[in-house]
């Protein structure tokens, strides 16, 4: 029994382990990756309304607040999401 059962068992739970741990880690960098990108667009957002450029975009500051509502969204929702869907 001993072979059979808890010698292939004591060589999965490392493996288990191992394989939550890169899960939970992907998690959180995709979380960071979005809202990096996030960040940044943002950040060209915010220099499109700049009232010392010559054309000034209208719906600059539309789509800037669009995406301060992604990264709200984003930190509250889905990080705590990701969090409960870890093995």
């Amino acid at each position: 029994m001993e072979k059979k059962i808890v010698g292939p068992y004591n060589t999965a739970v490392p493996l288990y382990t191992a394989s939550a741990n890169l899960h939970s880690t992907l998690l959180i960098l995709r979380g960071a990756a979005r809202y990096l990108h996030l960040s940044r667009r943002l950040a060209l957002q915010i220099a499109e309304t700049n009232p010392q450029k010559a054309t000034v975009d209208p719906h600059a500051l539309l789509r800037a607040a669009v995406t301060i509502s992604e990264l709200s969204t984003l930190s509250s929702y889905e990080l705590i999401n990701n969090r409960l869907t870890t093995p």
